[in-house]
């Protein structure tokens, strides 16, 4: 998919991905009443995600690209489920551990 020997990559289109991944699994994680901490934390993450797709768009070719932003939808509607679910039956560390673990996983598929 992305070459994960590109710098590039891993400072335009990687990190912003995975940070704002793990920047929306915060909130379930930290569980704070706090509702502008939780609104910036949510628009921080959007931006990044955003960010992230738009030099996916600029590094890929049509074809490559759309099978990405499938590849990433999915995954992130499957990752968001799966952690919310798992904060409310346990605590919130044992999902940031799962999330982690989840996130490692798509790590090695995005950058095969």
């Amino acid at each position: 998919m992305l070459n994960k020997s590109n710098d590039y990559i891993y400072k335009k289109c990687l990190f912003p991905l995975f940070a704002a991944l793990i920047g929306s699994i915060w909130i379930y994680v930290l569980d704070t009443n706090d509702d502008f901490f939780n609104i910036s934390l949510v628009i921080i993450a959007i931006g990044l995600f955003v960010y992230a797709q738009f030099n996916i768009k600029k590094m890929v070719d049509n074809q490559m690209f759309l099978r990405l932003i499938r590849y990433i939808l999915v995954f992130t509607l499957i990752f968001q489920v799966s952690i919310y679910a798992i904060s409310v039956v346990f605590q919130g560390i044992i999902a940031l551990i799962i999330a982690v673990i989840l996130l490692i996983g798509f790590w090695k598929i995005v950058t095969y």
